[in-house]
């Protein structure tokens, strides 16, 4: 009887070693999870559009800004409702700058532009 039965042998020191290993892997693999659900979600959230219709717009639509000033929100709308505020004179693909792009086009009130993969420029007048 100098021997326990295997079911009450203590762990030794190797067993103590892989159980902190093994947890310290779940943790990992649970923090590495975290974060790249996180990285998804702040993708997804950046994606939104944020812009409204203005990559939709073209010469001659009507739109009412349902943003501010700094940072517009054109809504298109039919140029017949009375709401629609503004119209569309001039659209430059890839253009940067309102500025640049919108001076010197008879009927012009405004400007916005849209800079990234994707740039444009929209020169608005009244919708009259």
């Amino acid at each position: 009887m100098s021997e326990l039965p295997p079911s009450y042998v203590l762990a030794g020191p190797s067993d103590a070693a892989a159980d902190v290993h093994h947890r310290r892997s779940r943790l990992l693999f649970v923090g590495m999870f975290v974060v790249l659900a996180g990285l998804l979600a702040l993708a997804w959230f950046l994606r939104a559009d944020k812009t409204g219709d203005a990559a939709s717009l073209r010469q001659g639509d009507c739109f009412k800004n349902t943003g501010t000033t700094e940072k517009p929100r054109p809504e298109k709308l039919s140029c017949t409702v009375p709401s629609a505020d503004y119209s569309v004179v001039k659209v430059v693909k890839g253009g940067v700058s309102a500025t640049l792009e919108c001076s010197g086009v008879p009927g012009t009130i405004g400007a916005f532009s849209q800079v990234g993969s994707d740039s444009f420029v929209v020169c608005f007048g009244d919708n009259s």
